[in-house]
């Protein structure tokens, strides 16, 4: 064991919880430093690897190692109505919690594409974002297919390892600029090598240990390393999360992905998802959430239909306005937390 997992796993049992955080990456962490600037101490981060990356070190120098439980996947969040709260159950742990923050992140599950014959290659797959450490590389025939960023950083570093590399790329079916060019100088360095062959075109199948290219181009590999992306829609967890009225998010989001500033969602009381690219703006409006149900004495917050609706249409408007603005959306659209576009709960006094 790791000196760092045995510093955050030595408690377990968390019947009750203020908040509960899904996810121990930069923005889970966040979200803990926010709660604990708020003077919340009562919380949990639910983190499903038995590790921690490069988080570790900001939970550590934040005093949140005693919040962190590794290993523990979410199976299940359900909004209890009745009592105000969020039931929730991940690997070893059943426990309830006021506020539900998710911070899970959209890269979280791998996108394995069902090629004919997979299932019977006799070698190793594996997806580049589940790296297999245990195994080793060197001198094999090895095929990485897709260019994704998980490939551009794995591709040099494997390179001068294997005896063989198969690199195989699909054309792009859309311009230049509409997603994100990765930026590494040792890239086409890496595809020139003596050693590297690049398939253009995509996989058809694979027999036995040969895979087969579009093109017809046969090679024999030990190992087959996916660079193909991960599963973002619907985003990881949502067929997991059952807000108001049991309603599941995954079939909210089905059609289209309504929200409010990006972090609530109608139907899912104290619910917050957060992201990483917007862990600052996210974060302090979190904060001011959990400022404005102090002072207003409130169990539980939902953004309203007719907020979120007004808010989407608000969005869709100016989207072609403020694509190139050098002043970003978020920065007018999240500064405050609005009570009036809310459905208040206030919290029960007990005598």
């Amino acid at each position: 064991m790791s000196e760092r997992r045995a510093a955050v796993t030595e408690k377990r049992a968390v019947p009750h919880v203020r908040a509960a955080v899904i996810g121990a990456g930069l923005t889970g962490v966040s979200a803990g430093v926010a709660l604990k600037s708020q003077g919340i101490d009562e919380f949990v981060i639910l983190e499903p690897a038995r590790d921690l990356g490069s988080a570790y070190p900001i939970a550590a120098e934040n005093g949140l190692n005693d919040r962190l439980r590794v290993g523990q996947e979410l199976r299940g969040a359900t909004w209890d109505e009745a009592h105000q709260r969020w039931s929730v159950s991940t690997t070893e742990l059943t426990l309830t919690a006021d506020i539900l923050i998710d911070a899970a992140g959209p890269l979280t599950e791998s996108q394995l594409p069902p090629f004919p014959g997979f299932a019977g290659f006799p070698g190793l797959i594996f997806h580049a974002g589940r790296w297999d450490y245990d195994h080793a590389l060197d001198g094999e025939r090895v095929a990485v297919i897709g260019t994704d960023v998980s490939a551009v950083q794995r591709v040099p570093e494997i390179q001068p390892r294997v005896g063989r590399l198969i690199v195989v790329q699909r054309t792009p079916g859309f311009e230049v600029a509409c997603k994100r060019a990765p930026i590494a100088d040792d890239w086409y360095r890496a595809l020139a090598r003596p050693n590297v062959d690049v398939v253009a075109g995509g996989v058809r199948s694979t027999r036995g240990r040969t895979l087969i290219a579009q093109d017809g181009s046969k090679h024999d590999v030990d190992t087959i390393i996916l660079g193909t992306g991960f599963a973002v829609l619907p985003p990881p967890l949502s067929g997991r999360i059952r807000g108001r009225g049991d309603r599941v998010l995954a079939d909210v989001w089905h059609d289209t992905r309504q929200h409010y500033r990006a972090v609530e969602i109608a139907g899912f009381p104290n619910y917050f998802r957060l992201s990483r690219f917007m862990i600052g703006p996210q974060t302090a409006y979190l904060r001011d959430v959990l400022r404005a149900m102090d002072q207003l004495g409130l169990a539980s917050v939902e953004v309203s239909e007719r907020a979120q609706d007004d808010y989407m249409a608000s969005e869709c408007r100016e989207t072609a306005r403020t694509a190139g603005a050098l002043d970003g959306w978020y920065r007018r659209l999240m500064r405050r937390f609005a009570p009036s576009d809310h459905r208040l709960v206030a919290a029960r006094v007990h005598a």
